[in-house]
């Protein structure tokens, strides 16, 4: 018995610990513990451009979906915290087709619907019905997800 109460004090301290790194407003992302990968969601609806500047202006960038784990939690986050609108993630065609993270980082992962991306759209938002991505217009305004390295 004294093992288990050990095992769940540890279990309680690291759940504590993992969102001692993210600022008030900000959540760790489940499963980046190893990288302290802090998300918060913003519901007002601006073009891709100045969601990235509102983003990089507290230290952020748009959200990077790195796997199917990342994906669930922000497409849960959008249900919960954006009404269900198409928020921008951190996808951008670099104009010669080639779809990646902002910054020039390959995709790692991707998740598009059927028929997407498309050839003359240049940002990516995470389809409300589906939670796979739609490529749009990046001056189409909707929510969006930033996301950095928190300072665990």
């Amino acid at each position: 018995m004294n093992a288990l109460y050990r095992l769940l004090f540890i279990v309680s301290f690291l759940s504590i610990t993992d969102a001692l790194w993210c600022p008030d407003g900000y959540t760790p992302l489940p499963g980046q513990n190893v990288d302290n990968v802090c998300v918060t969601s913003n519901a007002r609806a601006m073009n891709f451009y100045d969601a990235e500047k509102g983003c990089a202006s507290v230290g952020a960038t748009l959200a990077q979906i790195w796997n199917l784990y990342d994906n669930s939690y922000l497409y849960a986050l959008m249900k919960k915290d954006l009404n269900s609108t198409a928020p921008y993630i951190g996808v951008v065609n670099s104009g010669n087709g080639t779809w990646m993270y902002p910054g020039g980082r390959p995709l790692y992962y991707e998740n598009w619907n059927p028929g997407y991306p498309k050839a003359d759209d240049n940002c990516a938002i995470m389809d409300p019905e589906t939670a796979k991505w739609n490529s749009t217009s990046c001056i189409d305004k909707q929510p969006s997800f930033c996301s950095f390295f928190g300072t665990g």
